[in-house]
This record gives structure tokens, sequence and C-alpha cells, in this order.
């Protein structure tokens, strides 16, 4: 915790070399939160920074058992962190971290990772994301605002051919718990699905469902 302290200037003056020189001994020592604090210290650096020890330093804190460590270990192989990207293994090390304090980080790169946000890989599935993501809203009030949102992420990052079916998936969950599917849904995935069967470029604006209250008839 000094390092932590010396690193956030708990004293009103923060040190980040001192906050690095006390990460490393902790961790040579068998800290596993230690070795994560550090990598994070070392990846927050703008001069000489060495993505290859960052990464080195998750993999020791995993190593040890330190959640945080793995969580940000998964990081890293989801985002090519000081090493070459493998979303399979990042899913897998944050799938392990269900029940740990990591738990809600890891559901969210879960479903980054499923719905698309590393690009295509052999695992990826829209079913598995959206199990990770009801967990992440437990509010069923509050859900299709969310899931809109959601959608509209998959469209900004290329992947608007994705967001019918996610919303079928979202549909059909809401439907075991008697939950409402709002109308405004149905338009949004009735005109995603028929753009992209369109083929309209992905740089279309859609921005708001208010664009698609006029076809409200095509469901």
């Amino acid at each position: 915790m000094y390092g932590k302290a010396l690193e956030e200037g708990w004293d009103g003056y923060p040190d980040r070399e001192k906050a690095i020189s006390w990460y490393r001994k902790a961790a040579e020592g068998g800290n596993g939160w230690a070795w994560a604090a550090l990598g994070q210290a070392l990846e927050k650096e703008t001069v000489e920074r060495d993505m290859n020890e960052v990464f080195r330093c998750y993999q020791k804190s995993n190593w040890l058992g330190d959640s945080w460590g793995s969580y940000l270990l998964a990081k890293s192989y989801a985002e090519g962190i000081g090493v070459e990207s493998n979303p399979a293994l990042a899913a897998d090390l944050a799938e392990r971290l269900m029940g740990s304090p990591q738990a809600e980080a890891a559901r969210k790169l879960l479903v980054n990772l499923h719905w698309g946000g590393a690009g295509p890989w052999a695992g990826a599935s829209l079913e598995r994301g959206m199990e990770h993501w009801f967990a992440l809203h437990p509010q069923p009030g509050e859900r299709p605002s969310a899931i809109y949102h959601a959608a509209m992420d998959l469209i900004r990052g290329g992947r608007p051919e994705a967001v019918a079916e996610v919303l079928d998936l979202f549909e059909a969950k809401q439907k075991t718990e008697t939950s409402a599917f709002p109308e405004y849904l149905k338009v949004f995935r009735a005109v995603t699905r028929l753009m992209t069967d369109r083929h309209v470029p992905k740089s279309w604006n859609w921005a708001t469902p208010s664009y698609f209250f006029p076809y409200r008839d095509w469901e």
C-alpha cells in the first residue's frame, strides 16, 4: 500500500519513480498484487515505456494467483499489450475470474470479445456475450436502453450485421423474465436487418431510435 500511496500522492506529492521502486521490491518478494501494480505503473510511463515488461508483470501476477493481475493479463491478450493479440486466451482467462473481485470487469471484457471488439476469432459467441451482458444488467427496467447503446457500439465497431441477432437474443432472454421488449427496439431491429440486407454503408447515421419510428410497420 505504501507504493500506491506514493504513486497517488496521498501526502499531496506523487512520486511515481519511488512508487515503482517499492512495487518492484514487494513484487520480487512474491507479492502478486505488487506485480500487477508495477505493471500498471510501467504502462502509464510516457518515457522509455517497455510494454513487454508490462506484460511480464501481469503474467507473474497471474502466476501468483492475484485476480487483478489475471484480469490485466486477459486484457493484455485481448488488446495485444506487450504480446500478440489472442482473444481465445483472453476469454479463457476472463472466464476463470467469475466469482472473483474482478468478475464485473472480466464480464465487460468478455462481452467486448464475444461481440467483436477484438475482431473475429473462432470461439466468439453472441450467445455467450449475451449471458455476460445480462449478468452486468440485473435491473430489467434499465436493459432496453442499455441494449440499444450496446447495439450502437456494434455498429460503430463495424458489426451492424450482428445487431439484429443480438436483439433477437435479448428479446428471448427478456421473455424468460416476462419483461417487455419495447416497440422502438423492434423497429430498430427491423430497420437494421433491412439496411444490412441492402448493404448500406457503415458510415450511415444510426444516431437515434427516432429515425426508425416512420418504419414501425416493417416488423
